[in-house]
Order: C-alpha cells, then sequence, then structure tokens
C-alpha cells in the first residue's frame, strides 16, 4: 500500500563554490581585493585539506552537484568523486596554457572568465575557440557591477552581451555568473542563445553587488540555478528564499514566482529522497529536514578537518 503524505526531494546543485573563500570565511576574512594574496600564501597540501572540507561542507547540506572554484586543477575532483557527488572543477582562463592533452580529455572543469575587461578580444577568440575544440564549458562573470559594465561597454564598444556574442562565447556551453547589473535589451539577446544563469543572492548581498529580479529572467526564458558562490555556510534553500524575497520587493508584489519554479533550479536531475510530512507542514519545513540529513561519521570528518583549517588559519594570521 503506498504511503501518504509523502514528498520526492532530489538533491541541492550548487552552482558555484569558492573552495578558498568557503573554507576560510568562517575564520578569515576573504575579499576580492586580498584573494590572489591569500591563495598564494597557501601550500597544494593546505588547498587540497580546502578543498575535502568544502566538498564534506555540500555533502552535509544536501548538495549532490557542485562546480568548485579551485586555485589548481585536479585539486577537488577526487573528493568529489571519493563522495560521489557530479559537479566540476572551475579554473581561471588564464590557467589554459597550463592545461595537457591528459587534463583535457575527459576532464571535468569549467573555463572562467572573471573579468571582461581584463582581457582583450585576441584572447577571447582565443579562449572561445579552445572551449570549441575541447568541449570545455566557460564561466563568465557578467554584469556584477554595475562599473563593469561601463567599462566593457567603453572598451569593446558593445554590451557585456554583445561582447560575448561576437565572440562567439555564447555559441559554446555558457555560464554566466551575476546577472545583477544587466539591462532588459541585454536579456532578450541572450534569450536568442541557451546559457545558464548562476545566481548567488547571499553571496551578492554581502559583496553589495544588487538584487536579481527572477521575474525578468523568467519572462525572457532565461535558465537559471543558484550558487553559494564566496558564502562560507552552504544552505542551497535559503539562497532560492532569498531571491524570492529579492524579487518580491523590487516588484512590489509577491506571488509573481512560482516557488516550484525556483525549487527546480535548486535541485539536480538525480534520485528523488521520499520525505514523510505532515499535511500542515511548510514546504521550507520539509525541504530542511530534507537537507538536515546527515550521517555521523561524515560529521566527525568534517569537525576534524576544521579542526585542521582553523590551524591553517592561525599561519595565515600569523599567530603561531
Amino acid at each position: 500500500m503506498q504511503k501518504e503524505n509523502i514528498v520526492k526531494l532530489k538533491q541541492f546543485k550548487n552552482a558555484y563554490c569558492d573552495v578558498v573563500a568557503s573554507g576560510l570565511g568562517a575564520f578569515f576574512n576573504v575579499t576580492e581585493e586580498n584573494y590572489k594574496d591569500v591563495v598564494a600564501l597557501l601550500s597544494k597540501e593546505e588547498i587540497d585539506k580546502l578543498c575535502h572540507y568544502v566538498v564534506l561542507k555540500n555533502v552535509l547540506a544536501g548538495v549532490g552537484e557542485v562546480n568548485l572554484k579551485v586555485p589548481y586543477i585536479k585539486s577537488g575532483i577526487k573528493y568529489l568523486d571519493k563522495y560521489e557527488l557530479n559537479g566540476n572543477e572551475i579554473l581561471e582562463a588564464g590557467y589554459v596554457n597550463n592545461l595537457t592533452s591528459n587534463d583535457v580529455v575527459g576532464g571535468r572543469f569549467i573555463l572562467e572568465i572573471t573579468n571582461l575587461n581584463e582581457y582583450n578580444g585576441a584572447f577571447l577568440s582565443d579562449i572561445s575557440h579552445f572551449c570549441a575544440v575541447t568541449d570545455t564549458p566557460v564561466l563568465v562573470h557578467f554584469g556584477r557591477k554595475l562599473e563593469d559594465v561601463g567599462q566593457t561597454v567603453n572598451k569593446f564598444g558593445m554590451s557585456p552581451a554583445q561582447v560575448l556574442e561576437d565572440y562567439g562565447i555564447l555559441d559554446r556551453e555558457c555560464l554566466l555568473y551575476g546577472m545583477n547589473y544587466i539591462d532588459k535589451d541585454d536579456q532578450l539577446l541572450l534569450a536568442n542563445y541557451s546559457p545558464t544563469l548562476i545566481l548567488s543572492p547571499r553571496s551578492d548581498g554581502e559583496e553589495g553587488k544588487g538584487e536579481i529580479n527572477l521575474y525578468n529572467l523568467i519572462y525572457n526564458r532565461l535558465k537559471f540555478c543558484f550558487s553559494s558562490g564566496k558564502c562560507y555556510n552552504i544552505d542551497m534553500l535559503k539562497e532560492g528564499k532569498l531571491s524570492l524575497l529579492n524579487t518580491n520587493n523590487l516588484m512590489n508584489k509577491s506571488g509573481l514566482v512560482a516557488v516550484e519554479s525556483v525549487l527546480d533550479a535548486l535541485q539536480t536531475d538525480g534520485e528523488e529522497v521520499e520525505i514523510e510530512f505532515d499535511e500542515y507542514k511548510k514546504l521550507d519545513a520539509i525541504l530542511e529536514e530534507g537537507r538536515a540529513r546527515q550521517n555521523e561519521s561524515l560529521v566527525q570528518q568534517y569537525r576534524a578537518l576544521e579542526n585542521e583549517i582553523k590551524q591553517i588559519v592561525k599561519r595565515l594570521k600569523g599567530e603561531n
């Protein structure tokens, strides 16, 4: 006999998780300004521990698929495999010259353009060609700051979306991270292609990047998903809740975006988990219950790694 009051919940998808910021953030202030300096101070062994720690964070947060922003190739994949998570490593585009044929064939990585304004047209063409030949996805930080949009227009004589179109990047498997300051014309242009938009409401809020209007994205039939970005506390459900709240505030009206649309964007295409619930229990409570299912042995591993991360932080702060 089939049980009543059962909801089927899939695991969460975390489309962009920065290993350094997520791993150190609870104990050390990692900012855009000091990010590269912090990475330079970390040994490969310490980065390895951070990758392990952050992957466990995602597992315990109910994540089944995660893209990890890592400083070095293959520093995170082994832990995705260890805990049977789907996903890729995200590498800055400047790393492409260091990749070997072994890295490319069967590799699980995404090339990242952190700022269009840091590259010239020739480099963007090379990246687009490389991604086409190797079938590698490309991720672009896109309109995250209003000043970046203005600089792009001044440098290329085109809007950010037009730049991506002109250099063939939108013809590839393309992910766009940001979307805070993109006008309607650029959204309409993007709708002619099939990029995946990555939204990080909490991370953007902490960095003062602005708010995303989900209604406009849905209206223009743009695909989107969520990420924890640089947050050290991974909670995908709260990312979805905040995006709904932001949209309601911006539009001065609630209910314009269906909760089901947000849930679809939050969850993977993997297997479903059945959770019993009381008919009066709210949907967010059901999801919290599913997210909180933890394996005690994994929790112990996590706590042991956390102590090791604290030692790394002490060294960075010069306290050893």
